[in-house]
């Protein structure tokens, strides 16, 4: 079973990538990982450091979800480029490129600052380690961070190209204050949808961008540990091995848990249109909560289950076996099937029309939509927080903030001139956010 999902899924990321001439296209982004970590685990990490196997049933079900995934996006996948895209350094033409660097770099010092006094005072404990939110990540500190790193994909890479210190500083220093919550998840996303931003805007960059892609977050990954343990005095006490299978666990854990979806079964009796609500619950059940003390479709941890032969243990599932009905029935895995279709048609959707307003001005929402929301599916059910969901509203106003309206009316109305031919692409089959 594994050989023909390796033969399905490659093939179907291969067509992707030559429909539409891009990597960061939608099914590229979500099925990848899925391929690479099958790979990895059923020939590398099973045999050799003792995890399980993934199951065939469980391959099944994840095969039957990307192929439903890729079925659904199959009519918004390809479509043409309008000619008056601009690139990035035309849009940054655009903004008040220097309120902007002023207001993350301000952002970044007191992020920084609060993030720091925090640490020093609560100091860092092992749960920071083994959840998705931690004390250090909570309250209003969290929610500046968000509306900080909505605008620091622009920041970063307007700071590389311009060699712009208050930039380049306050990029930093918000990444510095995200990575002391030593919650793993809180950093990697924001650096990947970064890197994903620079590679959607720079042809040239996007195969860069790749290796930067696998590298630097498995290396923030094990960072993230190293500078742990040090605070806590507690190095010298870690063995080497301990990071490799730590970052299999994180790595894999996920699709080798969802083998007990069919062994003991994970949320049985509920239903996969359920699961869907939780995840659509989950930012407004922050706001509900706050006013009235209330949730509704709150999501269930799963308990903590081995997934090697050794002590690592998990319990995360990844988003297609979060959706599929445990121990159910025929009816209950073609509503999973339709759901995974819908799903695939409707991110579809939501992709082009970013796309469409990315043409013109810059646009954050995309690639933390693909990072979060796609590219780490994989790794868990990010979307059953509010986080992700607050982090895309904050990407959709805050960067607009900064555009210069008067030099906006005239671009539409033609006065500033037209768009160079050379800076104009003949229409590829994936939309980029621009082609500098």
């Amino acid at each position: 079973m594994t050989s023909f999902f390796l033969i399905l899924v490659g093939g179907l990321i291969l067509a992707s990538l030559l429909h539409t001439q891009s990597v960061y296209n939608l099914f590229t982004v979500f099925a990848a990982p899925y391929f690479f970590i099958v790979l990895l685990n059923q020939f590398i990490a099973s045999p050799r450091f003792g995890f399980f196997l993934i199951s065939d049933d469980t391959l099944l079900m994840l095969l039957e979800g990307l192929i439903a995934f890729f079925v659904g996006s199959i009519p918004f996948s390809k479509f043409n480029q309008s000619l008056g895209q601009l690139s990035f350094d035309e849009k940054a033409k655009l903004y008040n490129m220097k309120a902007m660097s002023a207001f993350i770099f301000v952002m970044g010092v007191i992020c920084f600052l609060f993030s720091l006094l925090t640490l020093i005072r609560q100091g860092v404990s092992l749960d920071q380690f083994d959840e998705t939110t931690s004390s250090l990540s909570g309250g209003l500190l969290s929610h500046l961070k968000l509306v900080g790193l909505s605008v620091v994909p622009i920041t970063m890479y307007y700071g590389i190209r311009q060699r712009n210190f208050i930039a380049l500083s306050g990029t930093a220093l918000i990444f510095v204050s995200v990575f002391l919550s030593f919650t793993k998840y809180n950093i990697i996303c924001p650096v990947a949808a970064s890197i994903i931003f620079i590679g959607l805007s720079s042809q040239k960059a996007e195969r860069r961008t790749i290796a930067a892609l696998l590298i630097i977050p498995i290396s923030l990954f094990i960072i993230n540990y190293v500078v742990g343990f040090a605070l806590r005095g507690t190095s010298s006490n870690v063995s080497s091995s301990f990071y490799g299978n730590h970052l299999w666990t994180y790595l894999g854990g996920s699709l080798i848990y969802d083998n007990y979806i069919f062994s003991v079964g994970i949320r049985v009796g509920q239903g996969t249109l359920d699961k869907v609500l939780i995840f659509l619950f989950a930012f407004p059940n922050m706001i509900i909560n706050r006013l009235f003390g209330i949730r509704f479709f709150e999501h269930q941890k799963q308990p903590h289950l081995p997934i090697s032969h050794g002590i690592e243990r998990a319990n995360v599932v990844d988003a297609i076996g979060y959706l599929y009905p445990s121990q159910g029935k025929i009816v209950d895995i073609m509503v999973f099937i339709v759901v995974m279709l819908y799903i695939g048609f409707i991110f579809s959707i939501l992709v082009r029309i970013m796309l469409h307003h990315a043409k013109n001005r810059f646009n954050t929402t995309l690639p933390f939509f693909l990072a979060e929301f796609v590219l780490m599916s994989f790794f868990g059910t990010f979307y059953i927080n509010p986080g992700p969901w607050e982090q895309l509203i904050y990407c959709a106003l805050v960067p607009s903030l900064f555009l210069n309206r008067k030099l906006i009316s005239e671009h539409m109305q033609g006065t500033i001139g037209p768009v160079s031919e050379a800076k104009r692409c003949s229409p590829p089959v994936y939309e980029r956010l621009n082609d500098a």
